[in-house]
């Protein structure tokens, strides 16, 4: 596998993007992305540091609905030696390394381990072609076949569900539930292939047409709108500063403020500034009554000090 043109390959790639590393930013930006956000994270994180296990309980939620079904495949390859050709070995051997080498990794996030799902995925997908046990598909499409009712159930009831009632993200949850449906009584038909398509289709589907919902759920989500209605009243007010109250990764604001804003850790400071617009979370504890109060999803927004300044 890493013969002379992967290595080729491997080298012109890296050196690329060293490459245009070194001409935006020079040499200190270059050794903070190889070493400090590379082999820092690795080996003593500074940012989302997890214990050694992480993966072996997040991969359960992370693969659904085919965590078993591959689980199981990697098992049985291994117990029973069913390695027959080279791209099945690749496949296990690729599943296990990939494994092995993100739980000693320092940091951790959801999104790291799809680097373990390709070979998962091929593998599994040869398994079922070799009747892979039906249990072990079911047992995953069970919870989205509940999706839709159990929303129905509880969106009433939990504030945090409120951004998600919208239309697309309704239909999105009774295509996925449907789908799975489909896939339970294909499957009690010793169809694995075609419930696996009907499965897959309906998580498709379900994502694209909620991707329709995203202007009404970005408030929540992003700072987009939040960052509008702060200049706005900075523009009313003729605020000369921007301050984010306890709101996480507030240094991306400047892409939508066009200007410097300052983060605080709590409203305890918030007594040094005067002719301010501030941005904090609806709860944020200690926050002081703010004039020109509007409210962008979770956050809210308004002007502190002095209107006759």
């Amino acid at each position: 596998v890493l013969g002379w043109r992967s290595w080729t390959m491997l080298i012109a790639l890296f050196g690329l993007w060293f490459g245009a590393v070194y001409a935006e930013g020079g040499t200190a930006y270059l050794s903070d992305l190889v070493f400090h956000q590379t082999v820092g994270r690795a080996y003593h994180s500074f940012h989302h540091r997890e214990p050694v296990y992480y993966y072996l309980y997040m991969m359960w939620p992370l693969l659904l609905p085919w965590t078993f079904a591959m689980a199981y495949a990697a098992w049985n390859s291994l117990r029973k030696k069913s390695v027959d050709s080279e791209s099945q070995r690749l496949m296990t051997i690729g599943c296990m390394t990939t494994f092995v080498i993100l739980s000693i990794v320092s940091a951790k996030l959801s999104i790291y381990f799809l680097l373990f799902v390709p070979f998962a995925a091929a593998l599994t997908t040869r398994m079922i072609t070799k009747k892979i046990p039906s249990w072990t598909l079911a047992i995953g499409y069970v919870p989205f076949a509940l999706t839709f009712p159990a929303f129905l159930t509880v969106q009433g009831h939990l504030e945090v569900l409120k951004p998600y009632t919208a239309t697309p993200v309704i239909a999105a949850l009774t295509i996925i539930s449907m789908g799975a449906i489909t896939a339970l009584v294909t499957l009690r038909q010793h169809d694995s292939y075609h419930s696996v398509v009907a499965m897959a289709g309906g998580l498709l589907v379900g994502a694209s047409i909620a991707g329709f919902a995203m202007p009404k759920i970005n408030k929540y989500i992003g700072f987009h709108g939040l960052c509008h209605e702060a200049l706005e009243i900075g523009h009313e007010t003729h605020a000369s500063q921007y301050v984010a109250v306890g709101i996480r990764h507030h240094e991306n604001m400047c892409v939508f403020l066009g200007t410097e804003r300052v983060g605080l850790d709590s409203t305890v400071t918030l007594a040094r500034y005067q002719h301010v617009v501030v941005m904090a979370k609806k709860d944020e504890p200690g926050l002081p009554r703010l004039q020109r109060m509007r409210h962008v999803g979770n956050y809210i927004v308004g002007y502190w000090g002095n209107l006759s300044h």
